[in-house]
């Protein structure tokens, strides 16, 4: 799942001439975006919301007000901005995840459409945070901490963007291109975040029992959240237990389709003695950690095999 990112030049070259490292090889960064949109770039940060108050980070947390990103930073204007000729990209930043003052990602956009933008970009700043497959109200892009900063000694977006002395930078978000590839070596890996075993609250609980996929999972996700706004959305990619446990709630219900006399217990037990022991992890969860086998204590007896359950031997 990538979303293109072109370099457009300027709106005006006498406003700016600088050529990103990027500019011929593009970026790519997250979301679902369905609709091709080039425009000028300009960053919340920089911009009074309608609060009157200038956020340094850019969090987009309250609506801005109307016609604000009609304008340049400097309060010069836009050409085409007013009269909707010229489109407006906003950045926000994302917030970190442990942060008491977040406001969602939707909430952002719809904070900055009220601005007059015409596209979103949101960029993160947690190193170890991912993109997000989701689709917005405006077209967007987002981009994890390494594509919008640039690993030396290539540029990020954030490098020709945040200039001093040049305005009217252009970018070219391409409609999101969803396929399927198949990458073995990425397959049976212990996600950073996945808990670990012993349970130092209840020693009499040895959890995990038993490892499923659980990352960037895109599946179907509610579209009716009444007390947030906007409303959810149909399909989402996301991680965790939550995405896990459909998995192994699912290889259960193909057993309890084959097998309807065995028991809750019969069930579980062909899970657990026919998962593969195949999951693997590097130590202290560096990059660069030694390789092992994660087993009891952190995979459980393995990773979930349907055909294996269906046959149980001992």
């Amino acid at each position: 799942m990538e979303t293109a990112i072109d370099f457009a030049g300027f709106i005006d070259p006498e406003l700016g001439s600088e050529v990103p490292t990027w500019s011929e090889t593009g970026l790519v960064g997250g979301s679902i975006n369905t609709d091709e949109i080039t425009g000028v770039v300009v960053w919340a940060k920089d911009y009074e919301d309608i609060n009157g108050e200038v956020d340094s980070m850019g969090y987009c947390t309250a609506d801005y007000p109307a016609g604000t990103f009609d304008f340049f930073k400097d309060g010069t204007e836009i050409p085409g901005a007013a009269d909707g000729s010229t489109n407006v990209l906003v950045v926000c930043q994302r917030h970190d995840p442990e942060d008491p003052n977040a406001n969602a990602r939707t909430a952002k956009v719809e904070h900055i459409k009220a601005g007059g933008a015409d596209g979103f970009i949101m960029y993160n700043q947690n190193r170890d945070q991912g993109t997000v497959a989701e689709s917005y109200s405006l077209p967007s892009a987002h981009f994890t901490y390494e594509q919008w900063n640039g690993v030396h000694p290539e540029q990020g977006l954030e490098d020709w963007l945040d200039s001093t002395s040049e305005l009217g930078h252009q970018i070219t978000i391409n409609p999101t291109v969803i396929e399927r590839r198949i990458n073995e070596d990425n397959a049976d890996w212990l996600a950073a975040f996945s808990s670990r075993d012993p349970s130092y609250a209840n020693e009499e609980i040895l959890a995990p029992a038993i490892s499923a996929p659980g990352v960037n999972i895109y599946a179907a996700y509610s579209d009716e959240h009444p007390f947030t706004t906007p409303h959810g959305q149909d399909y989402i990619a996301i991680s965790g237990t939550s995405m896990a446990s459909p998995h192994v709630a699912g290889t259960m219900a193909l057993l309890r389709q084959v097998h309807p006399e065995w028991t809750p217990a019969e069930i579980q037990s062909a899970l657990l003695m026919t998962a593969d022991n195949v999951v693997q992890y590097r130590r202290l969860n560096r990059a660069n950690g030694d390789i092992d086998k994660a087993e009891t204590y952190r995979a459980g007896t393995g990773r979930v095999n349907v055909a294996n359950a269906l046959k149980p031997v001992l």
